[in-house]
């Protein structure tokens, strides 16, 4: 099935009934889980409370420009390796890695654009696997707050009082496809993803081609793999 057959593919569906989230879907059964609850429905209270505290932390834009950062950061090694420009370049943690990188892999088209273009291709995979670890790290301090051993704590307590925990799982997952369509971590991803495709797409001046076709024509061998750990 071709994956890339209309506009929707590429943008999502227009329809808002397809796509929006239930947000008040999740009310009625915390409603039901309360009542359930009776005098100890404070306990549920708590954990909506850390839950949507938690959630609010998280927000997507702030995951958006991380990876662009993150994008950014591996793009301004290249260019201060290639521009030889070790002073810029002692301040940037992916420099020592990505010279090393270029200097054992010299690539035989004319424009440092296009050369700048296809080392990132061919180290942009190890971006994620290398920042975004430190993205997630710096995000926990607000989410910590809320101490998630206590969230886990007011789960098992509603739980065991309705003797039955399914209840309370399906308000977790209602309240996950209301608030929470997708997670930092591949808003971060995608970010990532689109400043690779802007290096895939460039259009080299001296052949006439984008850096896809010239990696298609000209792939490199597997002693070229890019590590940056």
């Amino acid at each position: 099935m071709n994956p890339y057959k209309n506009y929707e593919d590429f943008l999502g569906t227009d329809d808002p009934q397809r796509i929006q989230p239930n947000t008040d879907g999740w009310l009625p059964l915390a409603r039901e889980i309360r009542e359930k609850l009776g005098g100890k429905g404070c306990l549920l209270d708590n954990y909506l409370a850390f839950v949507f505290d938690g959630l609010a932390h998280t927000k997507a834009m702030d995951a958006a420009d991380a990876g662009n950062d993150a994008a950014t950061l591996l793009w301004n090694a290249i260019r201060f390796v290639m521009a030889g420009d070790e002073e810029r370049g002692g301040k940037n943690s992916l420099y020592p890695q990505v010279k090393e990188y270029i200097d054992t892999h010299p690539l035989p088209y004319q424009e440092d654009i296009t050369r700048q273009h296809i080392y990132y291709v061919m180290l942009a995979v190890h971006v994620p696997t290398h920042q975004l670890p430190n993205y997630i790290y710096q995000t926990r301090p607000p989410v910590v707050k809320m101490d998630i051993v206590r969230l886990r704590e007011l789960y098992r307590e509603i739980g065991t009082i309705l003797g039955d925990f399914d209840p309370v799982e399906q308000l977790g997952e209602s309240i996950r496809a209301s608030f929470q369509i997708t997670d930092a971590a591949h808003i971060f991803i995608q970010s990532t993803a689109e400043v690779l495709l802007y290096s895939l797409t460039y259009r080299d001046n001296e052949t006439s081609k984008q850096v896809f076709q010239l990696l298609m024509e000209h792939p490199p061998d597997a002693s070229s793999e890019a590590k940056i750990e």
